[in-house]
């Protein structure tokens, strides 16, 4: 769930991806779906997690940087348990991106089986009211996963994505937005907010990370908070919107299981929207909360971590 201006025509291309990179995204898709209907989606994890295990044998730069961010996270671990969160790490990456590349070449049976919403509750009592719902992502697990598994259960979903975000991210979400163009909408981070106001207005779905390593301008409002003892912006532009619209704060967070199978663990309200959350204390608190979730959700899951 992640914030990007969409082509408006089938035979444009989306912002950012080359010819080359539509040619090579194109055949990867071909050829993965192909595996997927030779060796079923299960087959195609289980080849999925041998092709991780061999990245994680011989790409040891990787290794070491995810060792750099597990030691922030969990501190000093044994060597057996650092070898098992990263090779988990570059399984559960290399898995999510087999299963994010034919997404949408499934059937809403083969993606609605695999996926649970757990506390979904508070985003279904939050859109009965009307007036949307926001969900603050984290940069851990495959969170533009959720977004559109959440589409593929009948939900309308908006997501701000960073404007540097990857050729093949693009290339599958402008796919999967032409298919379902009355609920999916994506904008980059510098969109004009009233596109988002005009989200929660239609009762979306409305998610983003925000656990920014820097803030990259003015417009971009945020509260510090301490994540893994150091010191990190939170923003909370999206929320001060959510608020003004009424909406709830929730915070979600994905949860990868074999099979490409896939939780998302909604918790909160961060911030009621029945209330006025908008005052510097009401956002402080929220921001602290969601630090101390982020911590905890790291500390379960390391091999999650999505920035190295």
């Amino acid at each position: 769930m992640i914030v990007a201006e969409m082509s408006t025509t089938e035979s444009s291309a989306p912002k950012g991806v080359t010819l080359w990179d539509r040619v090579s995204f194109s055949l990867a898709r071909s050829t993965v779906r192909g595996l997927a209907r030779l060796l079923t989606l299960d087959g195609l994890y289980w080849f999925g997690k041998w092709f991780a295990t061999l990245e994680w044998l011989i790409n040891y730069k990787r290794r070491r940087r995810f060792g750099k961010t597990l030691k922030r996270i969990l501190g000093d671990v044994s060597t057996s348990e650092r070898r098992r969160h990263t090779r988990n790490h570059f399984i559960r990456t290399r898995c999510d991106k087999l299963f994010y590349l034919i997404f949408d070449r499934l059937s809403p049976e083969e993606t609605s089986e695999r996926f649970t919403i757990v506390n979904r509750p508070l985003i279904d009592d939050a859109l009965a009211r009307g007036g949307g719902v926001y969900v603050a992502l984290s940069h851990l697990g495959a969170h533009h996963v959720a977004g559109q598994m959440m589409v593929s259960l009948g939900y309308r979903v908006a997501g701000v994505r960073d404007a540097r975000e990857g050729a093949m991210r693009r290339f599958v979400q402008d796919k999967y937005a032409k298919r379902n163009k009355d609920r999916v909408r994506y904008f980059f981070t510098d969109t004009f907010p009233r596109e988002i106001y005009r989200c929660f207005e239609d009762n979306f779905v409305v998610g983003s990370a925000i656990d920014v390593s820097r803030v990259r301008g003015d417009h971009q409002k945020a509260i510090e908070a301490t994540i893994w003892d150091t010191k990190r912006p939170v923003l909370v532009g999206p929320m001060r919107i959510a608020l003004r619209c009424g909406a709830p704060v929730l915070q979600g967070f994905i949860i990868s299981r074999p099979g490409f199978r896939y939780v998302f663990e909604v918790r909160g309200p961060l911030v009621d929207g029945n209330v006025d959350g908008r005052t510097p204390a009401a956002l402080e608190d929220a921001v602290a909360t969601y630090a101390r979730n982020v911590e905890s959700f790291g500390q379960e899951y390391p091999c999650h971590v999505s920035r190295i």
